[in-house]
């Protein structure tokens, strides 16, 4: 029995096999770290935390750099599927930047709709304690 059936994906033989993905698929990787570098390079050059907008501006921004990451280890590790998932949410926070980016409005409104969420969920935890107690 090899050590993946008793450990899954954490175990050593999954970096073998990871090498093997990265290999195969090389001048893909590549693309994609040197993008991921010239991302981490550049990023201290962006100013953000002026306003509330350039808050959420970066916020997205950030969450657009870790997804991107993300499916690049999701793909080595050979789990595509996990990673089209990653994908989709990367597409989505990436048109909501660029709508936060080019449209004052639009920023207000996905101010608006974070806040009601949040409020929302407060309200149902609220809710929630007050049967338990």
């Amino acid at each position: 029995m090899n050590n993946f059936n008793i450990y899954g994906f954490p175990s050593d033989q999954m970096f073998v096999f990871r090498k093997q993905v990265i290999k195969k698929y090389k001048k893909y990787f590549t693309l994609a770290i040197k993008i991921n570098q010239m991302i981490l390079k550049n990023i201290e050059s962006l100013k953000f935390l002026k306003t509330s907008k350039d808050a959420i501006i970066g916020s997205l921004f950030c969450k657009c750099i870790t997804s991107f990451q993300t499916v690049i280890l999701l793909l080595s590790f050979g789990l595509p599927n996990e990673a089209e998932v990653v994908l989709r949410s990367l597409l989505e926070a990436t048109f909501i930047l660029m709508a936060c980016c080019n449209d004052d409005t639009y920023i207000e409104e996905y101010k608006k709709s974070h806040l009601y969420q949040r409020y929302d969920t407060l309200r149902k935890i609220l809710n929630y304690l007050k049967k338990i107690h």
